[in-house]
């Protein structure tokens, strides 16, 4: 009777740690991934030049991984009336969008009106790649 009373406690010791660490694992709080990432930066032109008060700076992420194909936009801020530079911005873009074999960038663009005034000519890259999430962007004047 004395074994047969052992291997029972034994029995029911393991199943109430067994259901234990079901209930354990099922109340495990899992921090979910975040909905949104920014890109955040600095973006100026060194013309010492005054923007009309109707000027649009639109900065955007890009995936640009497919050579001879349109980039993917993931983010875009556009600052109306953008004052004086430096110009701070910040892109927010969701993070499952992200793939770590792809090459992100951003650019920027200032218009009037539809007018193109100053544009990025320059890759900076971010995000993936060793890239970090900030950019400092300098735009260029259009002829």
């Amino acid at each position: 009777m004395q074994k047969q009373l052992s291997f029972r406690s034994l029995l029911f010791a393991f199943g109430t740690l067994l259901l234990l660490c079901f209930a354990l694992t099922a109340c495990a709080v899992k921090n979910p991934a975040p909905e949104h990432a920014t890109v955040t930066g600095t973006a100026l032109y060194r013309e010492r030049i005054m923007l009309p008060p109707d000027a649009e700076l639109t900065i955007r992420l890009l995936d640009v991984s497919l050579a001879d194909a349109p980039a993917k936009t993931l983010g875009v801020q556009v600052i109306p009336s953008p004052g004086n530079p430096p110009y701070a911005f910040s892109v927010a873009y969701d993070p499952a969008e992200i793939d770590p074999r792809h090459t992100y960038s951003v650019a920027a663009d200032i218009r009037v009106n539809g007018k193109l005034l100053f544009i990025t000519d320059t890759h900076y890259s971010v995000i993936t790649r060793g890239a970090s999430n900030t950019a400092e962007l300098v735009l260029i004047k259009v002829q």
